[in-house]
């Protein structure tokens, strides 16, 4: 079969799942809680405003934390074009409408916790919803424009011998990088973007069709996971010392999607995890929580969820000291992720469970 029509499953499906591509799935959207309690709790956010972070959180072990964890965004756009992407209409078009939801239920909880919910704000609210799904979740915007271009990139990318393939994924880098990362060119930027969703898309198809090569051989896990490691050790080392400095806007610049070493160690993540079959069963019960990190991400990435899930963490990070900052980072974004998974659990059940009862 044609890659070009492979298929990756919007919807819940555990047919033919790859367990170590949803571990893998758990693992970015854990680091991508575990990156917003940084950098929206702890408000390293300020760098990107050229502003000096608080002195409490100029800790070198935070900026390798995130460092690390700033990858996952990159990695899920490389898991879209590792499987390959179908167009499905109905499937997208299910996607958009929990979007919409997702952002409805997370701006009706607010409303009701600040006590402000009524009738006529239940209409304002529902159209916010609409404008939401779109502006809010700019991974989801992006995915959208993916989920549509992606099948005509298969084609064009099968047509093509292999090694204009590679051409064509290094000449993609080589744009992102140079265009978007060093330059900031309009269309580019610094990975918000879909030509950087294209990127890591081509980039995931090309590892794909290598897998059975030298490139896959070489590719041992412990090394790929050393990289990884070490890479994101001396870019946090690198962001601390420009602080230092007073480079802050720099700084904050060294964390794009599209800087070459966060290319780098978000492929080197990916591959470590990819194939990797379930035979410990902590491993097979942790990915099977994999079909439903989507549900994470929608409830927790809106403006106004990142209101009342990351800002109160500041105080009780702090009330540690500086040596407990990164383990109650860490158990912080476990609880969010944990309380999200759950409540998209139940409601994926009581979805299943109601289509069942109409048959």
């Amino acid at each position: 079969m044609m890659l070009g029509q492979t298929k990756v499953e919007i919807g819940i499906s555990r047919k033919n799942r790859d367990s170590g591509a949803d571990l893998l799935r758990v693992f970015l959207m854990l680091t991508i809680v575990t990156h917003h309690c940084i950098v929206h709790g702890l408000g390293l956010v300020c760098l990107g405003s050229n502003a000096a972070p608080a002195a409490e959180n100029h800790q070198v072990v935070l900026y390798v934390l995130n460092a690390l964890c700033v990858c996952a965004v990159n990695g899920f756009f490389w898991l879209s074009g590792y499987f390959g992407i179908r167009r499905n209409w109905s499937k997208m078009a299910a996607m958009l409408l929990k979007c919409m939801v997702y952002a409805f239920l997370v701006g009706a909880f607010w409303q009701i916790y600040t006590q402000e919910f009524h009738g006529e704000s239940l209409v304002s609210l529902l159209v916010q919803s609409v404008r939401n799904a779109a502006i809010e979740y700019w991974f989801m915007t992006a995915y959208f424009c993916l989920c549509f271009l992606a099948p005509y990139l298969n084609q064009v990318l099968h047509e093509i011998p292999v090694r204009e393939k590679w051409i064509f994924m290094w000449g993609m880098i080589l744009i992102d990088v140079y265009l978007g990362f060093r330059y900031n060119a309009i269309g580019i930027g610094t990975g918000y973007t879909l030509y950087h969703a294209l990127t890591m898309y081509v980039i995931g198809y090309c590892c794909k069709e290598a897998e059975n090569s030298d490139f896959r051989r070489w590719g041992k896990r412990s090394l790929l996971l050393t990289g990884y490691l070490l890479i994101g050790l001396l870019l946090g080392m690198r962001v601390y010392s420009l602080i230092d400095q007073g480079q802050y806007l720099k700084a904050w610049h060294q964390f794009s999607y599209n800087s070459p070493v966060i290319l780098a160690a978000s492929v080197a993540l990916c591959l470590a995890f990819v194939n990797l079959r379930g035979e410990n069963r902590l491993v097979s019960l942790l990915a099977k929580l994999g079909p439903y990190t989507l549900g994470v991400y929608l409830l927790s990435d809106s403006s106004i969820a990142r209101g009342f899930l990351y800002v109160p963490m500041r105080r009780w990070v702090i009330a540690g000291g500086e040596r407990a900052y990164a383990p109650k980072i860490l158990i912080y974004a476990l609880i969010i992720f944990t309380i999200c998974i759950t409540i998209e659990m139940i409601i994926q059940t009581s979805i299943q469970w109601m289509k069942k009862r109409k048959k």
